[in-house]
């Protein structure tokens, strides 16, 4: 009997919605804490009389923060466990937003985005991980979903907040210049959620797949009896599974995430300077709604939960990854500024889309032994990736967007070559 069937029969209940809720909060500190690296550390210019220099350094520290801690802490996580790699993260995430919160020099800025980006880089693979482990397969792809709307909304909260948090009378006050730190609340509350996250985690039981994984059998089917009696109202000596086999198979896919920041940034850099008199209020104005215009295509994952174990996964990969390529392209040759706003808009959803049914189809692949530290080998490749996109568009506009949407097309026809894994067990 595989895993997965197991699961099956214990069924959805209070435990897994418990577990979404905790990783929720997790997660919904790294949108915030997201939102404020590359945000509001252009808004911090404004408090600390910080360089342009320092900015672009200031998110490469934290860059290499979650390169680094991808893979180091995904390897970790497969080793040690899932429930103590959340814990450990979390409270990395707090002592560094709590740093952040507090800076009043540009090194301690550094050293906090760094350790930032430590914690979020290996709490960003654990949550998705361990809810796709103790979930059903009947919801795996709905349930994943349903983090990433955690991170849709903390990011537009955050990009919100941050509109509410300038005092609406500086620009009479302090004429066109405007000193900003309302990125220090981001950093706070950022900062106590996961806190927060980090001590309700401590109430939960190992990943029982990972239990599994590592030939603990009597304590994963100890875990699973516990599961049961939670969900079913029952004693858990009641609970009938004594035995699970589990077979592996590794599956690979290539695909590189965190490019929708990317083209919100080449967007902006195909029209204008983004730093350039960033302190003036009119520009701080033009990048609130910019942002929160964007923070909306991140809704696009409501539609994802009720498709995404509907639908075979790589269909769907395939027609997100094809759909961002023709955007692109067409992007790339139209100049009417409302229809590019719109292609835009299409363009950083079918991405987004795209990123995420990859997530679950890559986590669905990889045994239990190996998937986190997949999912930060991957991450590295999307890091060179995003570096390389970079560089593109630096070149002419036309000649950058082209290439970038053949590339996208590329990948969804690579697509049609992944194993479907949709209402199967996931093989180990």
């Amino acid at each position: 009997m595989h895993f997965d069937d197991v699961l099956e029969q214990i069924g959805e209940g209070i435990f897994q919605k418990f577990a979404i809720f905790v990783c929720g909060l997790a997660v919904l500190a790294e949108a915030i804490a997201t939102a404020s690296v590359p945000f509001a550390m252009i808004l911090a210019s404004c408090d600390l009389k910080i360089s342009t220099d320092h900015i672009l350094g200031l998110n490469a520290i934290f860059l290499l923060g979650t390169l680094i801690s991808g893979y180091w802490l995904g390897g970790i996580c497969d080793i040690s466990g899932r429930k103590y790699i959340l814990s450990t993260t979390s409270i990395i995430t707090f002592v560094a937003c709590f740093v952040a919160s507090f800076a009043q020099c540009i090194i301690m800025l550094f050293t906090s985005l760094f350790i930032l980006g430590l914690g979020l880089g290996g709490s960003h693979g654990a949550t998705r991980v361990f809810v796709i482990e103790i979930t059903p397969k009947s919801y795996r792809g709905s349930r994943f979903v349903t983090l990433e709307v955690f991170f849709a909304v903390g990011y537009a909260s955050a990009v919100g907040l941050s509109t509410l948090l300038v005092p609406p009378l500086a620009s009479n006050l302090l004429g066109n210049y405007v000193r900003l730190n309302s990125w220090r609340v981001l950093f706070g509350l950022s900062g106590s959620l996961s806190i927060f996250s980090a001590c309700l985690m401590s109430v939960f039981p190992a990943s029982p797949r990972w239990l599994l994984g590592k030939k603990q059998e009597e304590n994963a089917i100890d875990v699973l009896r516990k599961i049961y009696a939670i969900n079913n109202v029952k004693h858990e000596e009641s609970f009938p599974v004594k035995l699970i086999m589990l077979n592996i198979w590794l599956g690979l896919a290539v695909f590189a995430d965190d490019s929708r920041n990317c083209t919100l940034n080449g967007a902006s850099l195909a029209t204008k300077d983004p730093y350039k008199d960033i302190c003036n209020s009119v520009e701080l104005e033009n990048l609130f709604k910019t942002n929160a215009y964007f923070a909306l295509c991140s809704f696009v994952v409501c539609i994802l939960m009720f498709v995404v174990d509907r639908i075979p996964r790589k269909m769907i990969l395939m027609f997100s990854s094809i759909a961002s390529g023709v955007s692109s392209v067409v992007f790339a040759f139209v100049h009417v500024n409302i229809v590019r706003t719109v292609l835009a808009y299409v363009l950083l959803s079918f991405i987004y889309m795209a990123e995420i049914v990859f997530r679950i189809i890559l986590f669905e692949s990889y045994p239990t032994v190996l998937r986190s530290t997949a999912y930060g080998f991957i991450k590295i490749f999307s890091k060179i990736v995003l570096t390389t996109m970079i560089f593109l568009l630096k070149i002419d506009c036309v000649w950058a967007f082209t290439i970038f949407g053949c590339l996208f097309v590329c990948v969804g026809c690579l697509s049609y070559l992944l194993r479907n894994l949709n209402l199967n067990a996931m093989e180990d």
